[in-house]
């Protein structure tokens, strides 16, 4: 939802779901919101509590501090957006 104004407008993301109209953009922020539940309490389930605290706060630092927060503000978004990724690694 954040980012559908420039990916309706960037020739590699014009495409993409929400900004084709394929899909309502709040049906795809529910979407990824059961996902990531989904997949924190999958994890909880299959490996342990810590494991899926670890992929909680993954999912949130990438969600609040790179989407909303970084993205459209510093240049190093792409160096601080990268460490939820690794951690999933």
């Amino acid at each position: 939802m954040y980012d559908r104004d420039i990916d309706a407008v960037m020739s590699r993301t014009k495409g993409r779901p929400i900004p084709s109209g394929r899909i309502a953009p709040g049906e795809a922020l529910g979407f990824g919101i059961v996902l990531a539940a989904g997949s924190v309490i999958l994890m909880g389930l299959a490996v342990n509590l810590v494991a899926a605290s670890l992929l909680a706060l993954t999912i949130g630092f990438y969600v609040f501090v790179y989407t909303i927060w970084l993205k459209r503000r510093t240049p190093q978004n792409i160096v601080i957006g990268g460490h939820p990724g690794r951690f999933r690694r």
